[in-house]
């Protein structure tokens, strides 16, 4: 064992494993001491960077993991796209840093912070193995804790929890951070086109400006429409007044016998004006057709006899 070099042995195993390998797994297989694991891991990269090799050994997950250097970030990513990349809502990373900083903790202790509701968002995190349950806690109802798996450790690049920056660090790095991303906005905004300050400004007020107007319009066209809404939606409440008031009307001669009588003799009277009408015009009817059969027979009896006329008349005259 002692002629055993370990480099390619290590080298190999985190070659192949792809993911964080921990320290107590590769001593149970080398036998080695951790500080040992590290010494190597520290050779490694030395050789590596002297070399101008693209890989890197991390400590990461308290282990090992054999990683890209960072500056091929940018052609990785031009590879692989957005498939590799796990990618977070704002809602869901706020949940995310609760979780880590406050962990193990409960639903409602991390809704009470929010002040919303989590439950999608931890089934998100639980579903991308960034959160895991780890237990359940000894209060009431024994409701489930959660807590950060190895793999948020591997995606954030920290060996452990403690890695996390506190407050003070969070604060240095956003003050770091800003004036770079302002340094990086004017320089883009310089470059666009290549045109500069003065004109990106005035093309920017000439764009804000049409769009303002645009929305100007789509307001006004709303206004208009909310308008022709409302007038219909006014008839329409005016005809169920309508309505309801015959209704009412109705339904009050109906509790009152008198005039429920008064309703049911005009009702009748309507009625008997009805039938009394179709029976005229019936009357009438059956009396043009009479008529018209009478003066039928007429003109047959008239046309029979003046036909006996003329043959009398051809007898004697034989």
């Amino acid at each position: 064992m002692d002629n055993i070099n370990f480099n390619p042995v290590i080298e190999s195993i985190l070659f192949i494993s792809g993911n964080s390998v921990p320290f107590e797994k590769i001593k149970k297989i080398t036998n080695l001491e951790i500080e040992k694991i590290k010494n190597i891991s520290k050779q490694l990269n030395k050789s590596y960077i002297e070399n101008h090799n693209c890989f890197r050994i991390i400590e990461v997950a308290n282990g090992l993991q054999l990683s890209t250097a960072s500056e091929y970030s940018l052609w990785i990513r031009k590879f692989f796209g957005t498939r590799k990349i796990k990618h977070f809502s704002p809602s869901v990373l706020e949940v995310l840093s609760i979780l880590a900083y406050k962990q193990p903790i409960t639903k409602s202790k991390i809704e009470k912070v929010r002040g919303v509701s989590s439950d999608s968002q931890i089934s998100n995190l639980i579903e991308k193995k960034m959160v895991e349950i780890l237990g359940r806690a000894e209060e009431l109802g024994r409701p489930l804790m959660y807590g950060t798996t190895k793999e948020f450790l591997e995606y954030f690049g920290l060996n452990q929890l403690s890695d996390l920056p506190d407050s003070k660090e969070l604060d240095a790095l956003l003050k770091e951070q800003k004036p770079q991303e302002a340094n990086k906005v004017k320089k883009i905004l310089k470059e666009i086109d290549g045109n500069d300050e003065d004109e990106l400004s005035e093309e920017l007020k000439q764009k804000k400006q049409k769009e303002l107007q645009q929305k100007l319009e789509e307001k006004k066209s709303e206004i208009e429409n909310d308008k022709l809404l409302d007038d219909e939606f006014n008839k329409i409440l005016e005809k169920d007044k309508e309505i309801r008031k015959t209704t009412n009307e109705t339904l009050e001669k109906l509790n009152n016998p008198e005039e429920f009588k008064e309703l049911i003799k005009q009702k009748k009277e309507v009625e008997d004006k009805t039938t009394f009408e179709n029976d005229l015009n019936s009357a009438e009817s059956i009396k043009q057709e009479n008529d018209i059969n009478k003066e039928n027979d007429f003109n047959s009896a008239e046309s029979e006899k003046q036909e006996n006329d003329i043959n009398k008349e051809n007898i004697n005259n034989n």
